[in-house]
C-alpha cells in the first residue's frame, strides 16, 4: 500500500505500526472484503483500480479503511510528508494536470468496478 500511496517500500517500523494499527482498529474483514484484500495480494497492480472501484461503489470496505490507515502513518514521517504536502504552482499550470487525474482515475474506477464484482463473486 505504501508503493502505491508514495512510490516507494516502507520502513519496517512503519510496517510494523500499520499491522499494530489495523489489528487495533479493524475487525476482522468480512468475506467480501477478506477476497478483496486476498485479490490485491496477488495481484499488486489491482490496488488503485479496486481503490477507485470502492471509492465509488464501497465506501466501507475496509480496503478504504486500511489506505486511510496507512496513509495517516506515512504522512506523518519527515520522509512521507513531502509527498503529502502541497508545492507551489502558478494556477494555470494545475488545469491540465487536473483534467488528466480526473481522466485516469475514470478510467481505474470503470476498470476497477469490473475486477470489483469478479472477485465479490468468486
Amino acid at each position: 500500500m505504501a508503493r502505491y500511496l508514495v512510490g516507494r517500500d516502507p520502513e519496517p517500523q512503519l510496517v510494523e505500526r500499520y499491522r499494530r494499527a489495523v489489528e487495533r482498529l479493524l475487525p476482522a474483514p468480512a468475506s467480501s472484503d477478506r477476497r478483496i484484500l486476498e485479490y490485491i495480494q496477488s495481484n499488486p497492480w489491482s490496488l488503485g483500480p479496486l481503490d477507485a472501484a470502492c471509492g465509488l461503489l464501497r465506501k466501507d470496505a475496509q480496503l478504504r479503511q486500511r489506505l486511510l490507515i496507512a496513509t495517516a502513518i506515512l504522512e506523518t514521517t519527515p520522509k512521507g510528508a513531502d509527498r503529502f504536502l502541497p508545492e507551489r504552482r502558478a494556477p494555470w499550470t494545475l488545469l491540465p494536470e487536473i483534467a488528466w487525474h480526473g481522466a485516469v482515475a475514470a478510467a481505474k474506477a470503470v476498470a476497477g468496478a469490473v475486477i470489483l464484482l469478479a472477485v465479490i463473486r468468486a
